[in-house]
């Protein structure tokens, strides 16, 4: 299965050391919010990605999976 864009967005502007639990995805701070875009491999690894966003008491605001992000359908993301 090819991996498939994944984009969360949370309330706060996640620092760095918090920024770090989601590794190998690419956040982006703006307007006191935190959005996150990395590939997804399998539902699973979203189960995860949400468990983490939990962990961390964070509110999820967004979760968008699809098949239009280029650059993780490259590799890239």
């Amino acid at each position: 299965m090819p991996a498939r864009a994944c984009r969360l967005v949370v309330d706060g502007e996640l620092s760095d050391p918090a920024g770090r639990a989601f590794q190998g995805m690419t956040l982006t701070r703006r307007s006191g919010t935190t959005q996150l875009v990395g590939p997804l491999r399998d539902q699973a690894e979203l189960h995860c990605l949400l468990q983490r966003v939990s962990d961390l008491g964070l509110t999820l605001l967004a979760a968008t999976v699809t098949d239009d992000d280029p650059a993780v359908r490259n590799g890239a993301g």
